[in-house]
């Protein structure tokens, strides 16, 4: 990526093209991968049929398929050997709503599902937890059908529309922004299994509808003042799984370069409040630049830390970190400022109040941390770009 191009990428509106190119190399690799490995392992019945629909697919088709969250955790299965149920019946069903009429195909999966909401193709089916064992799906022109057996209960069947309309124990997914921000509650392969005080709550109808509504209202936000970064979000905030604090008045959120695509996002507090919608915007705005900067270090590498590697105090974190950590920071902070600082000039009252007083706290933590690493010697040329880039943004009047 050339200079220009690098200081577009990082600019705080965004660069839809250039993270949309970012992404499909992604795909690409992700192609590579499975096709080297369903040549060794031909047994994988799965993955051949996944193998052989791929090219017959639109290039649209294609990335809608393995660039989604679900193509990333089916790619990791499948080329460690551990094939997922999960994944498997996700990106089929993804294959299914992008493929051309076709042949009538039933494949058997492996492993088992636990069953409350799950994304398939267009449509999530929902049920009460049941455990699915013995999974076969049937896919057809206009229909795909999943059979299972649950323990003491007898056959368990769904059969999905590929147009996604509703049908006996399924509806159609609705993402709250264009193509971004779907909520995967309960959705199995997406919970939060990190041992970090929070927990993915199953929302139940009220509070999903509840929620629904503030993320219309943070997406309208973040549209008014970054359209360009909105648009990104299908490539980089796809999936938005809630997060309670079990303790504490925190409002956590993160997103990991394990399951790119999906950004984890406090929405309630510990006692089941809701979170206001100004705080969502923040935390979902926040997790994409990460997810950006995943993007970015795929093909070129943000640091090069020494042997052994500096610690520097993050104002943030109250603790020393690395030069990684630092990195980050400093961009979404920078990023952060600057979006409240336009958030500042709107006419809504209620939002300035908020956005003079978020921008003032990033500021003042943004000026330490850029001290902190003044003197460091552990950026690659990538990341050299991205403190310029964060320390440009802070110097920019708030209406630019």
């Amino acid at each position: 990526m050339a200079n220009g191009s690098l200081g577009r990428f990082l600019a705080p509106d965004g660069a839809p093209q250039l993270t949309r190119s970012l992404a499909w190399r992604r795909t690409l690799e992700r192609w590579a991968l499975i096709h080297r490995r369903a040549q060794e392992a031909p047994q994988d019945q799965v993955l051949a049929y996944v193998v052989a629909q791929i090219p017959m697919l639109s290039a649209t088709g294609r990335h809608a398929v393995l660039g989604s969250p679900d193509g990333a955790a089916f790619v990791h299965s499948h080329v460690t050997g551990r094939q997922d149920a999960t994944s498997d019946l996700a990106v089929l069903g993804a294959v299914h709503a992008e493929r051309q009429p076709g042949d009538t195909r039933t494949l058997a999966l492996q492993g088992s599902l636990v069953c409350r909401r799950q994304g398939v193709g267009r449509s999530v089916i929902i049920d009460q937890g049941s455990q699915l064992d013995g999974l076969s799906i049937t896919l057809e022109d206009k229909t795909l059908s999943i059979t299972a057996r649950v323990a003491g209960a007898g056959c368990w069947r769904r059969e999905l529309r590929r147009d996604g309309l509703p049908t006996v124990g399924a509806e159609r997914r609705a993402p709250i922004g264009e193509g971004a921000w779907e909520l995967v509650d309960g959705w199995s392969g997406f919970e939060n299994d990190f041992d970090d005080g929070n927990e993915s709550p199953l929302l139940d109808e009220t509070s999903r509808v509840d929620l629904t509504r503030a993320l219309k209202q943070a997406w309208s936000l973040l549209v008014a003042i970054a359209p360009g970064a909105a648009e990104e979000m299908q490539e980089t905030a796809r999936y938005v799984r809630p997060l309670r604090p079990r303790t504490g008045d925190t409002i956590p959120s993160f997103s990991s370069r394990d399951l790119p695509g999906v950004i984890f996002v406090g929405t309630h507090r510990r006692d089941g409040v809701p979170i206001e919608f100004t705080h969502l915007v923040e935390s979902c705005f926040h997790e994409h630049l990460h997810n950006r900067l995943y993007l970015l270090e795929s093909a070129y590498p943000l640091t090069v830390p020494e042997t052994p590697p500096r610690c520097y105090w993050s104002p943030w974190k109250t603790a020393d970190r690395g030069i990684d950590g630092m990195v980050h920071a400093i961009y979404v902070f920078a990023h952060l400022t600057w979006f409240w600082r336009r958030a500042a000039t709107l006419s809504d009252a209620a939002i300035a109040k908020v956005a003079i007083r978020r921008s003032g706290e990033h500021f003042e933590a943004l000026r330490e941390a850029l001290r902190t690493i003044a003197t460091t010697t552990e950026l690659a040329p990538a990341g050299e770009a991205v403190i310029a880039a964060s320390q440009n943004l802070l110097e920019k009047p708030a209406g630019d």
